[in-house]
């Protein structure tokens, strides 16, 4: 936690961490802060009590989330691979190609398509 913590505010208090490998890296850190925060609560509080007292839709909503979360991981660290894999076998290319405007579309994609 603490970790993702400081990646999103570093990168967010720093303009010249404002690159696209750092968009990726801060989108990395949001899902996985919110899948540790949205499911770890609720599994501790259940194994500790061994009962399940809160409702079928909230067990829906953490179900969604979860799998929204780990979703975003993948699908963030594939386009942070394709974008260094550009970046160090075509590195002409990834000058026109690899822009942060371009990631933050790809970013915005991934949590939202």
């Amino acid at each position: 936690v603490i970790g993702n913590v400081s990646t999103c505010v570093v990168i967010a208090r720093n303009r010249h961490m404002h690159t696209a490998t750092n968009y990726y890296l801060f989108s990395l850190a949001i899902s996985d802060l919110l899948l540790l925060v949205s499911g770890l609560p609720n599994e501790i509080y259940n194994l500790w009590t061994k009962t399940y007292v809160f409702s079928e839709a909230f067990c829906i909503l953490i179900g969604f989330t979860a799998e929204a979360c780990a979703n975003a991981t993948v699908l963030t660290i594939t386009a942070f691979t394709v974008e260094r894999y550009v970046a160090i076998c075509h590195p002409f290319l990834s000058h026109t190609v690899s822009k942060l405007s371009r990631a933050v579309k790809f970013i915005v994609f991934i949590w939202f398509a």
